[in-house]
C-alpha cells in the first residue's frame, strides 16, 4: 500500500515549498535590479547616441556654412535645393560605398574603413619607404590562437619588442578604451581584451619628443583623390598634453593628447589650461618643416600606396562607372607621434576631422587656407570653364593611376586583411556596439591582478565555433 499523507502534513510541506520559493525568489531580486538598471543605462546611452549623432551632423552643417561655402560663392557657385543636379555634393555622413555620382562628392568607396584602427594596422604592413608602430590585432578574450601567441611572443627571452604597449578598441574613439601595459609587470590574459570585439596592442612611444615639457600629437591632413592620387598639406595641428610628460605617471591625460581627455570637450582644461595653450600649428614649430619633407610625406606616400587597392576595389563595386568618380575625393585626418629621436609614427586615422571644434585661430590660419587649396584643387576645376587646378600648399605624394595596385596582393598581409573583414561582418550588431562602450578598463592595465580564463578546448580559433564553420563563412585557413 502506498503511504498517505494527511491534510496537515501536505499543507506543512506546501508551506516550506513557498517559503523555499520566496528564499530563491529574494536571491533573484538583486539580479532583476541590475539588470533593470542596466537596461535603463542602455537606453539612455542609446538615446545620448542619438543626440550626439544630431549634433554631430549640426556641426557639420555649420562647418560647411562657415568654410566650403563662402569660399564657393566668391566664386560665383550657388546652394542648390536640388542634389541631383549639383556639380559639388558634401556628405555630412559617410557610407562605404556612396550612393552619390555627383560631379565632385567628398567620398570615396572604401575610405570609410581607415577609421578600423586594425585594419589600418594589417594595411601599413606593406609601408616600404617607413617603419610602422608594431602593431598586434586580436579579436577579444575568446582569440586563444592570437592572444596566446602573443604571449608565448612575449614570453621569450630572445624578444626584442617594446616594453610598453597602448591595448585600443579597433572601433572606439576620443581614448575611451585605451590603456597602457607594461609586458615586463605580467603576462598577458584573456580578459585584457574583454570582450568579443577587436582590439589592437600597438606599441607605444616612451620617449615622445615634448614641446614645453609635454606630450604632443600632430595631426596632418591628407587627400585622396578617385583618380588614385594623393596629397598631404603642408600644416598640421598640434595638440598637446595639458599636464607635464612622466612616463611613470598613471594619469591619461600625460599619455592620451586628444581633446576629449584633454578637456572634456570643454574650452578649459581643470588646471586652467585654454585651447590657445593646447592647440598650436605646427608650421609654427621649427623642426616641423623637416619631419613634413622627410618623414611625413613618405609615410602619407606609403598609406596612399597602400589604400590604393581598397580604393580601386570599391569604385569597381560602386555604381556607374569609376572613371565617373575620378574628381571624387576624401580629406581625412592623420594622428601622429614625434619620438625623441625624431622619427614619425602614424597612430590612426580618422575619416571624420572634427573641423568645428577648433581655436578661432587654427580656423584662421590653418583650415581656412586648407579649404581654399581644396577648392582650387578639386572643386572649381569641375565647373564648366572652370581654372585649371591648383595644389596650392597641398603636397603630392602619389601620382594618379591604380595600375598594378588595382588588382588584389596575394601576401600575408592581403589574407590577414580578408580575415579581419569576414570577422567584422560576422560580428557586428547593434548590441556588441553597446556592450562595448560600457566596459570600464584600468588606464595601466599592467598594474591591474589578473589570472587567465581556462583555453576553450575544441573551437575554431579562425571562425569562433565549437562546430566548425569557416567553410560557410568563408573564413582563411
Amino acid at each position: 500500500m502506498e503511504d498517505k499523507i494527511d491534510a496537515a502534513e501536505l499543507e506543512k510541506r506546501k508551506a516550506a515549498a513557498r517559503q523555499a520559493a520566496e528564499q530563491t525568489r529574494a536571491t533573484l531580486i538583486p539580479l532583476d535590479q541590475a539588470f533593470t538598471e542596466y537596461e535603463e543605462m542602455v537606453q539612455r546611452r542609446v538615446k545620448l547616441e542619438e543626440e550626439l549623432e544630431k549634433a554631430i551632423e549640426e556641426a557639420h552643417k555649420m562647418e560647411d556654412a562657415a568654410e566650403q561655402k563662402p569660399i564657393l560663392e566668391r566664386h560665383g557657385w550657388q546652394a542648390t535645393a536640388t542634389p541631383a543636379g549639383a556639380t559639388l555634393v558634401w556628405q555630412l555622413t559617410k557610407q562605404k560605398l556612396p550612393k552619390d555620382c555627383a560631379p565632385v562628392l567628398n567620398s570615396l568607396p572604401n575610405a570609410l574603413l581607415l577609421d578600423d584602427k586594425a585594419l589600418l594596422a594589417l594595411l601599413s604592413r606593406r609601408f616600404t619607404r617607413t617603419q610602422p608602430l608594431i602593431t598586434h590585432v586580436v579579436y577579444g578574450e575568446w582569440d586563444d590562437a592570437r592572444v596566446g601567441a602573443l604571449r608565448d611572443r612575449w614570453a621569450d627571452p630572445s624578444c626584442t619588442e617594446p616594453r610598453w604597449w597602448i591595448i585600443k578598441d579597433a572601433h572606439a574613439s576620443n581614448g575611451f578604451s585605451a590603456s597602457l601595459f607594461d609586458r615586463t609587470v605580467r603576462r598577458l590574459v584573456k580578459k585584457d581584451v574583454a570582450g568579443g570585439y577587436c582590439y589592437v596592442v600597438q606599441e607605444y612611444e616612451e620617449r615622445p619628443m615634448l614641446c614645453d615639457g609635454r606630450k604632443f600629437e600632430m595631426r596632418q591632413y591628407v587627400l585622396l583623390r578617385g583618380d588614385g592620387s594623393a596629397y598631404t598639406y603642408d600644416g598640421a595641428l598640434m595638440r598637446l598634453a595639458c599636464v607635464p610628460y612622466d612616463a611613470a605617471s598613471r594619469d591619461v591625460r600625460v599619455h592620451i593628447t586628444n581633446k576629449y581627455v584633454q578637456t572634456g570637450w570643454e574650452s578649459t582644461s581643470q588646471e586652467g589650461r585654454t585651447l590657445d595653450d593646447i592647440e598650436r600649428l605646427a608650421h609654427d614649430w621649427p623642426p616641423y618643416a623637416e619631419l613634413l619633407h622627410a618623414e611625413i610625406v613618405p609615410m602619407m606616400a606609403d598609406l596612399a600606396d597602400a589604400v590604393a587597392p581598397m580604393i580601386a576595389s570599391g569604385l569597381k563595386a560602386a555604381r556607374g562607372d569609376p572613371s565617373e568618380r575620378s574628381r571624387h575625393f576624401e580629406l581625412f585626418a592623420c594622428d601622429l607621434v614625434v619620438a625623441e629621436s625624431g622619427r614619425v609614427h602614424l597612430m590612426e586615422c580618422n575619416i571624420n576631422c572634427a573641423f568645428g571644434t577648433f581655436h578661432p585661430r587654427t580656423v584662421q590660419r590653418l583650415t581656412t587656407p586648407l579649404f581654399e587649396d581644396l577648392c582650387s584643387l578639386c572643386i572649381l576645376p569641375a565647373a564648366p570653364a572652370g581654372p585649371p587646378p591648383k595644389a596650392g600648399r597641398w603636397l603630392q605624394v602619389r601620382a594618379a593611376g591604380y595600375g598594378d595596385h588595382a588588382a588584389a596582393p596575394t601576401d600575408v598581409a592581403a589574407r590577414e586583411l580578408q580575415e579581419h573583414q569576414v570577422y567584422m561582418t560576422f560580428k557586428q550588431s547593434q548590441k556588441k556596439k553597446y556592450e562595448r562602450q560600457f566596459v570600464v578598463r584600468d588606464f595601466l592595465l599592467s598594474d591591474v591582478a589578473r589570472e587567465e580564463t581556462p583555453k576553450e578546448q575544441g573551437k575554431c580559433t579562425k571562425c569562433g565555433y565549437f562546430e566548425c564553420k569557416c567553410a560557410k563563412l568563408g573564413t582563411t585557413t
